[in-house]
């Protein structure tokens, strides 16, 4: 639901004393921002009206938190429920803030002096309408990738959503960006944990029959336990190995792993293995294009699988079929060359016999 603009918003959240009001210049001091600096660090990223970091900070005066959301209008809501549950504790605002800023550029707010123990994210956008659009998700790896260079190695991520895509996409985001999950559930509420706080979003989804999912993300020490690629990187490697290719084969580097190189390769390898019906399993085609190219990866010439890679050429044909259990298997096979029809022959027009000659009656003498 899109929220009204509120204007009377800036003024009291500049106002505040524990409204950040200028966030970049505080990278790699933020510790010192607090009354107890020693204490661990935590964050809430997409922290809304402020319900979870309200309670959460609260209650728990032994650590030091900051809550993260992209625009005042929210914030707004929750500087006013962190005023009244420390009113309602009795104690002072000492440590909790919060300030505006696009996580996704996080990195220059938060620095790696900036030691963060946990991170919390609560109900953020699932990003689910179209797959160019899962970028700007908080779990997604890139963002992930970003917090690992203020989150110390063994801190945790506290994950929750109601939507299953993001929780499943989430399921693999999280390992490839160097995360170990340490513990998941499809059904929070069925053996709720000490630890959660029902926000506003877990309680109005709750309702609605929605089972809540969540997980915890250990960070992983060393840069080698991040498997992910950034497709940005992945194309300009494509790029990379194609300018080089056609460098070797310039060359006359007749080894060299370029398109035609192999298309020529795989209708040898089919005419090799035809059993006698021009199709040949695609398995079997990668397995000999990996013992022939080492290096061989059908991403550098920008296609996601084998399979639409043999497809990409005009003289093979890819074909789907169903197995008796119902797995799908792929074949390919060169296409059948049209015979040529044989020239008709052309009726040649008969020859007129030749014309009988007559011999002329001699003159009489």
């Amino acid at each position: 639901m899109r929220m009204r603009f509120k204007p009377y918003a800036h003024d009291e959240l500049m106002a505040a004393d524990f409204h950040v009001h200028d966030p970049f210049v505080w990278g790699g001091k933020w510790h010192s921002q607090y009354a107890r600096p020693e204490q661990p660090f935590v964050l809430e990223l997409g922290c809304g009206k402020g319900g979870f970091l309200s309670q959460l900070a609260s209650a728990h005066p032994e650590n030091n938190y900051l809550g993260i959301d992209i625009t005042d209008k929210v914030l707004i809501l929750a500087k006013r429920k962190i005023e009244a549950a420390y009113a309602e504790a009795g104690r002072p605002i000492d440590n909790v803030k919060i300030m505006s800023t696009d996580i996704e550029r996080i990195k220059g707010v938060i620095t790696p002096e900036d030691t963060v123990s946990r991170i919390y994210i609560n109900f953020c956008n699932p990003w689910s309408k179209n797959a160019s659009s899962n970028k700007h998700r908080l779990t997604y790896p890139r963002q992930l990738i970003q917090y690992r260079d203020f989150l110390k190695d063994g801190g945790d991520i506290y994950f929750k959503t109601d939507d299953d895509d993001l929780f499943r996409d989430s399921l693999s985001y999280f390992p490839a960006s160097g995360y170990d999950i340490i513990w998941q559930t499809y059904d929070l509420h069925e053996n709720e944990p000490e630890w959660n706080i029902r926000t506003e979003h877990e309680g109005m989804f709750t309702e609605m029959g929605i089972k809540i999912k969540a997980l915890i993300a250990r960070k992983k020490p060393g840069a080698d336990s991040v498997t992910w690629v950034d497709p940005k990187v992945l194309k300009r490697m494509a790029r990379e190995a194609a300018a080089e290719a056609a460098a070797q084969v310039g060359a006359g580097d007749d080894t060299a792993i370029n398109r035609d190189s192999i298309c020529r390769l795989v209708c040898d390898m089919i005419d090799e293995m035809d059993d006698g019906t021009g199709w040949v399993r695609t398995s079997r085609v990668g397995d000999q294009l990996i013992k022939r190219y080492p290096d061989f990866d059908v991403r550098n010439f920008g296609s996601k699988s084998l399979n639409k890679f043999l497809a990409s050429f005009p003289v093979l044909e890819v074909e789907e079929r169903t197995l008796p259990n119902g797995n799908p298997i792929q074949f390919v096979r060169v296409h059948p060359q049209p015979k040529k029809a044989a020239p008709k022959k052309q009726n040649q027009p008969r020859k007129a016999a030749p014309k009988r000659r007559v011999p002329r009656n001699k003159k009489s003498s």
